[in-house]
């Protein structure tokens, strides 16, 4: 998009200029159901994956330096609260998500890494209520946990929709146990 863009030319610029800029760490706040349509994650995938090949050209190597991938785009986020509906479709379709950013990076040579914001739902900046991370408020992972891992293998993810059909989710704050 235009911030995508924009990025790529102020980083040209500053390195015509002399500036030493040896890789750029981009930020993924997104939502479950901004992209839950197959046709929209695959052209945002393609934006993600546009804007690191442009960064490569340039000669900086680039990073998924934060991604979390909430319940919800409302933009009060601050105010969001908890997600009192939570499924097992909204579990999977996080787990596209995770897997769609880790695959853009793992095809990127010059990407490094990509980095989850927090270690799990309950120390989210997000709060625990968004469910944005790939770990449950327990620690325990979701599907996103071996999306993210798969998608950066560069393996086949198409079981993983078996994996989550078996996850239970926990809708009503059950106590994690000890």
């Amino acid at each position: 998009g235009v911030k995508a863009r924009a990025l790529v030319r102020a980083v040209a610029g500053w390195r015509a200029a002399g500036a030493r800029i040896d890789g750029v760490g981009l930020q993924c706040h997104l939502a479950a159901d901004e992209l839950a349509s197959p046709a929209k994650l695959a052209r945002w995938t393609v934006a993600l994956s546009a804007q690191l090949a442009a960064l490569a050209k340039l000669g900086v190597r680039t990073r998924i330096s934060e991604i979390d991938v909430r319940c919800r785009d409302w933009w009060w986020f601050p105010l969001l609260g908890s997600c009192s509906v939570w499924g097992k479709e909204d579990a999977r379709q996080q787990a596209r998500i995770y897997e769609a950013v880790a695959r853009a990076c793992a095809d990127e040579p010059s990407c490094e890494s990509v980095c989850h914001w927090n270690a799990d739902d309950a120390h989210s900046w997000l709060g625990a209520g968004q469910r944005a991370t790939p770990r449950d408020a327990c620690g325990l992972p979701k599907p996103a946990a071996a999306a993210l891992s798969c998608g950066l293998k560069r393996a086949d993810c198409s079981r993983l929709a078996l994996a989550a059909s078996d996850y239970e989710v926990a809708v009503g704050g059950v106590p994690c146990a000890n």
